[in-house]
Formats: structure tokens, sequence, C-alpha cells
């Protein structure tokens, strides 16, 4: 079950960190994508694939976090939408987003996650808060 991000930020970096220090990942690819190729440049970790596309990031991906910064939602809705297909985990960390608006603007998705974490993610000590929307429970997991 590969996984992606969208947004190549602090947030996206202390996922990724925080993924590769809880033990190998078996079956699994990680994937960044931003449409800023200096993001993308300076996201150095080299097990993880980098896309300048959110769209194809979608395509290689079944579970999909978005983390961009709220005012960029409509964009990467617009992006993302056409293959956002309901097989997709949608989990978006955007402070203010909710599930209807991630429903709104992907219509096609039937599977979100909304994640709350802090900043103290950069540490790896992040406590977070979730709400699960249609998730099986191995996706739960």
């Amino acid at each position: 079950m590969n996984f992606g991000i969208i947004g190549a930020g602090n947030m996206a970096r202390a996922i990724v960190k925080g993924v590769a220090s809880s033990g190998p990942i078996e079956d699994c690819d990680i994937f960044v994508s931003d449409n800023d190729p200096i993001a993308l440049e300076r996201f150095d970790f080299d097990f993880v694939k980098k896309l300048s596309s959110g769209a194809q990031l979608c395509r290689e991906c079944r579970l999909i976090v978005l983390a961009v910064k709220p005012a960029h939602a409509k964009e990467v809705f617009a992006e993302i939408a056409p293959v956002a297909t309901a097989d997709k985990v949608i989990i978006s960390i955007m402070a203010g987003v909710g599930i209807p608006t991630l429903k709104a603007g992907l219509p096609n998705a039937r599977k979100f996650v909304r994640v709350m974490p802090n900043l103290a993610a950069k540490a790896g000590k992040s406590m977070n808060a979730a709400h699960f929307v249609n998730l099986t429970k191995e996706e739960r997991e």
C-alpha cells in the first residue's frame, strides 16, 4: 500500500521522519509531491520518490496525505479530484479544513481521515487526534 504526501514542507518532513524511524516498511513506497521544485529538492530523504504532480502521486498511492496550507486546498482538490477515487484513503492535516470540505472538494473519494498533529511532530513527540470516515480495520491500522 503506497503512501504519498502532497506538500513537501515541515510537517511532511516530520511525518516521513516518523515513519522511517518506526522500522522497516515492507511492500510500500513513499512518495512526495510539491509544485515548488525548490521544496522538492530540499526534501532530502533518499528513500522517498519525488513527483512534481499531485495527480501522479494519487495514481501511485492508496494512502494520500494532504500536507499543504489550507489556502492551497482548492488548488490541490482541483488537481487530484479526477484521480482521488473511492479506493483512496485521503488523510488531511490541513487546519480548519473539515470532512465536509474534503468531501465537497474530492467528490469521488469515500475514505477520509482528518488528523490534527502539533509542532512536536518535528521532534517525533506529537500527540495527534484523528477522525476516520469509511475506513476498514486494516486501513485504520
